[in-house]
């Protein structure tokens, strides 16, 4: 035998040197890869060495080389899937562990299942028993029922696959065709059952073949393909060592793994970025690989982005990829079952199995049946009664009844139809498709449980459905264009590309946490992160293997531009090139873009912020190069540079003397009118006033198919105005009695159901069941609602008599209500606006009895010393406006906030008495509002935005771009 192993931490190098070692065009070559998109690689790779010829070259995986040499035996055995598998494999554990197993308190949690699976593949990788399998009799047992399981379907997994075609001359029958050599590329580590296949094919082989990435200086990164090496030494491999590329970036990372002992020079084109969110990181990727291909360093498909756990953060890549329109190759796998249309089946499902109204309404009224974008009624969904729902799934059944019942009431529901009637083509073809495979996915389940139970209950079936689905992943839209490259760190061994990101690295994802608890006594799960913390080090090498630029991202860093939770091996990397290169800090925030790539105006207006706080007086000209609009606030922004001097930090925003100029200074002088709602953002903290009010930048956040709390505010402050206008209109009066809850409930139900349609959703596009569901919420909320009011107006007589009052301002109307309010002290004015949320009255000879009353969904806190001191303008400055010129004759009066969470009244309360400030115990604190709103309207023009690290919020949306930390700290 003559077995050549090509060894170096370069796995590229290993390849070339390789190839230009080994006569490929002896005749038809064997070669092994770890996976699918390997083999298109070799394949360009041989074809580019023969002159684009092909010589009859096979290139396998594994499972692919194994199924090619069964065909020699005649056997026809079938690769089991993951979901498959997991499916077997819970039915046996529901079977085999039951009230005396000492697996019984941890087999109910999911990531007992991970674990198990991770042990059957391990014990049935390994030729001879490990001694400690002695331990786990029990498992053991499970794994030959597993198997027998296995055989029932003509199935196998991977190493039962390999098992079977390591048994007989199926292989030296399988080896007759080639006359070249055998090549293995891409493997660092090999399962026994693997490496004996191996030992055996190189036995029919003339010349073999193998590239093994591997540092003999570096044990503790390269243990597993040390380990590897040996067993190759045993078989009387020859080896021969590969030094690295002059170009190779990996041998400045590796460094890192050596106590950082290298020179400056080395490590240019290796950088590590930190980020506060992992929007954030996806955003400032794209927007960087949009640079790099405006600069011409690299083409689409020369970038490729790896990721620890694409089912989460890879909905963050994919959607900051589609945000800046970047091409890529195949598409990010999604998990199944959470795909819409999928959950609107489960929904259907759940709704016929419990005939719960919420659900019922959900999918008759339900306009979704696929696609965000548009929207079509599901046919006969109206007409299916609650009899009709509650008799569609049987309470008993076998899979099959079950699965044939589902089918039935998915064709009632017409919803392939439905799909087929989207006049966009791709999203048509993606959903039809997803759709067809659940119904492929539905027979596979029918076909494995129909083996194991003969009967189950309903819920039984729809909670195993479920679980058999979420072990599915999907790509929901694929794209053949040649573009990046996105894929977990198993599938980074073996693809060289120019610009690698290496992406989301915390302790969470990397390493990877397999289990949700630890198997202590067992020592198991302790065992399975033990490999794979070596695994992934070495994953991450190799992903850079060919890398001319290498990223290093992490999302997660403390208020001090530390690390909150970051990867060990990263924390290496780090403490390696901290020489040369300090890790680039990230206060980047959720949902905008990075300076790179500029696509819409939340982006952009972050950008200018991130611009503003690294580069003070030098931003002008940044500002001037960006793309996009910013004709509206490009004087203003000119002008605030302009006066923008004292500036202490990098990271620190300190605008205490601040120079109000040119278009900023007239935009706030004597005729502006201050909303109350701004200047207690200024009490609270002047940088966030100035950030967003002076400059009128933006950084609201917001999550893909999710209402915001403040949308949900608008919505309820919208239809509690148009409820008790309409009643005032219909009978006089806005108040009830408890004779009229019925009817006023009705009256809500018809308002939030025209409040809340898919028209009012034109700019968000909230996925409209979502949007149901929420309106079916508030719809129960507000009926509560009506319940407590109708005891309020019985309890204390009061009459609302003003609805979404304006004064000096106005959001949706022409002109205000009323006037602004004026404050004048020593001669200087100041106007001040804001809208009440309700008035109440009770009206009197001697005069009225007025009670403002502004609404709050969030909590509420009445802190009688932010009123003392100040820090609350709404109610007292609201009381003030309706007293002098909203009401008449007002005598008495008082205001309150009103808890819509808890629905009740919430009275700022006196100190010593504990009782409800009213009348004229209000003057005190109008008289404190009233002076606080003036300081604070006085400062403003003055340019006066000090750093208040005392009341900073801890989740402020601008943290990050002042001092108020560091402050707060020196102190």
């Amino acid at each position: 035998m003559n077995f050549t192993v090509f060894s170096g931490p370069d796995p590229a190098a290993n390849l070339d040197e390789l190839l230009k070692r080994t006569p490929i065009s002896l005749g038809p070559v064997c070669v092994i890869v770890p996976d699918s998109r390997s083999i298109q690689f070799m394949e360009k790779k041989l074809a580019g060495l023969s002159g684009n010829a092909c010589l009859g070259q096979k290139i396998y995986t594994f499972n692919g080389l194994a199924s090619a040499i069964l065909t020699y035996s005649g056997k026809k055995t079938g690769l089991i899937r993951e979901h498959e598998k997991r499916a077997i494999l819970h039915d046996v554990i529901c079977q085999r562990i039951g009230e005396n197993s000492q697996y019984r308190s941890v087999s109910r949690y999911p990531g007992f299942l991970n674990v198990l699976i991770t042990y059957l593949r391990d014990m049935r990788s390994s030729v001879i028993e490990n001694e400690n399998n002695k331990k786990y009799t029990e498992l053991t047992a499970i794994a030959a029922a597993y198997d027998r399981r296995l055989k029932s379907f003509e199935k196998d997994d991977q190493e039962g696959i390999i098992v079977s075609a390591l048994q007989g001359d199926y292989i030296e029958q399988f080896s007759i065709q080639f006359q070249g050599p055998l090549i293995v590329d891409g493997f660092y580590d090999l399962t026994d059952h693997q490496f004996n296949l191996i030992r055996r094919l190189s036995n029919c082989f003339v010349r073999c073949a193998a590239t093994l990435p591997n540092d003999v200086g570096n044990t503790e990164l390269f243990s597993l393909p040390g380990m590897l090496l040996k067993k190759y030494r045993s078989i009387g491999a020859k080896v021969i060592t590969v030094e690295n590329t002059p170009k190779s970036v990996p041998e400045c990372v590796l460094k890192g793994f050596r106590d950082g002992e290298f020179s400056r020079g080395n490590g240019g084109n290796v950088e590590i970025h930190t980020f506060f969110y992992e929007s954030s990181e996806a955003d400032w990727i794209c927007g960087t690989i949009r640079a790099l291909i405006h600069d011409g360093i690299c083409r689409p498909d020369e970038i490729m982005i790896v990721t620890g756990d694409l089912p989460s953060f890879g909905s963050c890549i994919d959607r900051a990829l589609k945000h800046h329109g970047l091409p890529v190759t195949g598409d990010i796998k999604r998990n199944f079952a959470h795909h819409p249309v999928i959950q609107l089946i489960i929904c259907a499902l759940k709704a016929s199995i419990s005939a719960d109204e919420n659900l019922i309404n959900l999918v008759q009224k339900s306009c979704y049946t696929g696609g965000r974008e548009r929207s079509y009624p599901i046919s006969y969904a109206n007409s299916m009664d609650d009899k009709i729902w509650s008799c569609m799934i049987a309470e008993h059944d076998s899979p099959k009844g079950y699965a044939d019942s589902l089918k039935g009431m998915l064709c009632r529901l017409n919803i392939e139809k439905n799909l087929s009637e989207n006049t966009d083509i791709n999203l048509k073809l993606s959903e039809l498709s997803i759709y067809g495979q659940f119904l492929i996915l539905l027979d596979e389940f029918v076909e494995i449980y129909s083996q194991f139970n003969k009967m189950m209950r309903a819920s039984e079936f729809e909670r195993l459905l479920v679980e058999f689905l979420e072990s599915v992943n999907v790509s929901e839209n694929f794209s053949p264009k040649r573009g990046i490259l996105v894929v977990d760190s198993t599938m980074a061994r073996h693809i060289n590309r120019k610009v690698v990101f290496i992406t989301g690295l915390d302790n969470v994802s990397y390493p990877k946490k397999h289990t949700t608890f630890t198997l202590h006594e067992q020592r198991m799960a302790n065992k399975i992160r033990e490999r794979h913390d070596k695994e992934e080090e070495l994953l991450f090498y190799l992903a850079g293997s060919g890398a001319e630029h290498l990223y290093f991202t992490f999302p997660g860093v403390d208020d001090e531009g530390g690390y909150s939770s970051i990867s060990p091996f990263l924390k290496k990397i780090c403490d390696g090139i901290s020489a040369w290169s300090t890790p680039s800090l990230h206060f980047g925030l959720p949902g905008a873009a990075w300076e790179g790539g500029i696509v819409d105006e939340r982006g952009r207006d972050e950008n200018i912020i991130r611009v503003f706080r690294n580069f003070g007086l030098e931003s002008l000209n940044i500002i001037d190069s960006l793309s996009g609009n910013l004709s509206s606030k490009k004087a203003k922004i000119r002008a605030a540079f302009a006066g923008y001097s004292n500036r202490t930090e990098k990271h620190d925003l300190n605008l205490n003397d601040f120079t109000m100029t040119g278009q900023i200074a007239e935009d706030w002088g004597e005729n502006k009118v201050f909303t109350v709602t701004a200047l207690e953002k200024y009490i609270r903290c002047p940088v966030s006033f100035f950030i967003s009010s002076v400059l009128g930048l933006s950084l609201e956040r917001f999550e893909e198919n999710e209402i915001a709390a403040f949308e949900i505010g608008s919505f309820i402050h919208e239809i509690l105005a148009r409820f008790y206008v309409t009643r005032l209109n219909q009978t006089g009066h806005a108040s009830f009695k408890r004779n009229e809850i019925q009817d006023c409930k009705q009256l809500m139900t018809t308002i939030v159901e025209q409040t809340i349609t898919p028209q009012s959703n034109s700019e968000r596009r909230i996925h409209p069941l979502i949007l149901l569901a929420e309106r079916k919420q508030l719809i129960n909320w507000m009926n509560a609602f009506i319940d407590a009011e109708a005891a309020y107006f019985e309890k204390t007589g009061f009459e609302p008599i003003f609805f979404e009052t304006d004064f000096g301002k106005s959001r949706n109307k022409d002109k205000p209500d009323f006037d602004p309010l004026i404050l004048e002290y020593e001669g200087q004015k100041v106007l001040i606006g804001g809208r009440i949320d309700r008035i109440d009255i009770i009206s009197r000879a001697s005069g009225n009895i007025v009670r403002i009353i502004d609404y709050k969904t969030g909590a509420v806190t009445a802190s009688i010393k932010d009123l003392e001191e100040g820090k609350v303008l709404q109610i007292p400055i609201y009381l003030k406006a309706a007293i002098d010129q909203i009401v008449d004759k007002a005598k008495f009066f008082d205001g309150v906030y009103y808890s819509l969470r808890e629905l009740n009244l919430k009275h700022y309360k006196d100190r010593s008495t504990r009782e409800p400030i009213q009348g004229e115990e209000w003057d005190v604190y109008i008289h404190t509002a009233c002076m606080s709103a003036y300081e604070a309207a006085t400062l403003i023009r003055k340019g006066r935005f000090p750093v208040r690290p005392d009341t900073c919020d801890e989740f402020c949306e601008f943290k990050g771009l002042c001092s108020s930390a560091r402050l707060a700290s020196e102190k």
